[in-house]
């Protein structure tokens, strides 16, 4: 039986089973991949992969390892060090702000302090303390990487350090022990062993944003700014791993932080 002869409605039956299964493909690629209609939180109104919310039951929504909370209409997000306030997601850069919740809308309170003790290799199981400065054509390239993160490390000492102007004092914002005799320093990037002082003790170690120190020395900064540093927050990328499938490129951040 040639094409012309074939009956009409039968072609048009054809025509009807064709247009479902295409359909039903069409609906079936839509349920695998990983995109989804982006969600919202509090001031964050954009939240998509590889991020998603808890409790979102949408399928194949976002990362699981990149999972937020919505507490309160604030977006949180859990990690190893403990609970921080997500502040915003840059999606052209591939970098999310976090900030500790003990000093989360306080800067006018400079006695507030962190309530995590966290260091620069604490979220290397999925987020990197890097970013690439490079990029090209929408590409981001391996060659050039900045750091993203910059320490504050909290000291208790049984004597004043008068000898070394990394050592910021705290007062009258935190105060020393309760018996009035103890004094609290707090100093801007590493801190190596040998710079140490006698009777000072590491008491926490918390993360500011690296480019909010960029043309300040660590020798010529106030307690009032190291707290304003806190309050902003500290950035971390998610280049690498989930970012080597969807960026284009595969992206091999480096895993440890230069010496300071």
């Amino acid at each position: 039986m040639s094409f012309s002869s074939f009956p009409s409605t039968c072609f048009s039956g054809f025509i009807a089973l064709l247009i479902i299964l295409l359909f039903q493909d069409t609906c079936h690629a839509k349920e695998t991949t990983d995109y989804c209609a982006p969600s919202s939180c509090g001031k964050l109104e954009n939240i998509s992969y590889p991020f998603r919310l808890k409790g979102d039951n949408r399928k194949n929504c976002g990362d699981q390892r990149y999972e937020l909370a919505c507490e309160s209409n604030v977006t949180v997000l859990y990690l190893s060090p403990g609970r921080y306030y997500v502040q915003a997601i840059n999606y052209g850069n591939y970098t999310i702000r976090l900030v500790d919740p003990g000093v989360h809308n306080q800067e006018s309170d400079c006695s507030s302090v962190p309530h995590n003790f966290a260091s620069k290799n604490s979220f290397y199981s999925y987020f990197n303390p890097y970013v690439s400065d490079q990029k090209v054509d929408g590409i981001y390239g391996n060659d050039q990487w900045i750091q993203l993160l910059t320490p504050i490390i909290y000291l208790s000492c049984t004597n004043p350090v008068l000898d070394d102007a990394r050592y910021v004092d705290t007062s009258p914002c935190i105060r020393g022990n309760s018996d009035s005799k103890g004094h609290t320093y707090a100093i801007l990037e590493q801190l190596d062993a040998k710079d140490l002082k006698v009777g000072c003790k590491v008491k926490l170690i918390a993360l500011t944003f690296w480019e909010w120190w960029v043309g300040k020395s660590p020798n010529n900064v106030s307690y009032t700014d190291i707290h304003k540093g806190l309050v902003y927050g500290f950035e971390l990328s998610w280049m690498g791993g989930v970012c080597e499938k969807y960026c284009g490129k595969s992206l091999h951040a480096p895993s440890i932080l230069p010496a300071t």
